[in-house]
């Protein structure tokens, strides 16, 4: 029989998470990221033109940077002459609170379109973290621009 001492520990212990090489993060309004954030815009590469959706799915304090790990949307209408095409990867990066530097890269795809590579984001929040926009760093691409959107109440 555990003395109620000994049962709380053991509850501690099966409670804690793993220890890993990041912590996550409890939300923090002047972070200027959160958790379920959406960036919705666009950006151009080869294809044209291209609606983009940039959902932040964790974040969490690495190694003396803030991580970010995101889901990318993407959805191509051919309007430009080339095969129309929607997909969507994971993507992993970091953010720098000092610059407002959010860097992202694929990983993973979860939905790979025919002829569809990945893409690196780099880019800056704006000062008010309502935009997000920089360079697609991936040959034949150029920039994007996207505008944020947050369920205000959770932040």
């Amino acid at each position: 029989m555990l003395s109620v001492d000994a049962s709380a520990a053991a509850i501690a212990l099966v409670n804690d998470p793993p220890a890993s090489s990041s912590a996550a993060l409890p939300p923090d309004k002047n972070l200027l990221v959160h958790v379920g954030d959406r960036f919705i815009g666009r950006y151009t590469c080869t294809q044209g033109p291209t609606d983009l959706t940039i959902r932040l799915e964790s974040i969490g304090r690495g190694e003396g940077e803030i991580e970010v790990e995101a889901t990318i949307e993407f959805n191509y209408d051919g309007s430009t002459g080339h095969t129309a095409a929607e997909g969507s990867y994971h993507a992993s990066g970091n953010f720098d609170p000092r610059t407002r530097r959010l860097q992202l890269r694929g990983d993973r795809w979860i939905d790979q379109p025919t002829n569809y590579s990945m893409v690196k984001f780099v880019g800056a929040l704006s000062k008010r973290g309502d935009t997000y926009s920089g360079s697609v760093d991936t040959a034949g691409c150029s920039s994007f621009t996207t505008s944020v959107e947050r369920d205000e109440e959770e932040h």
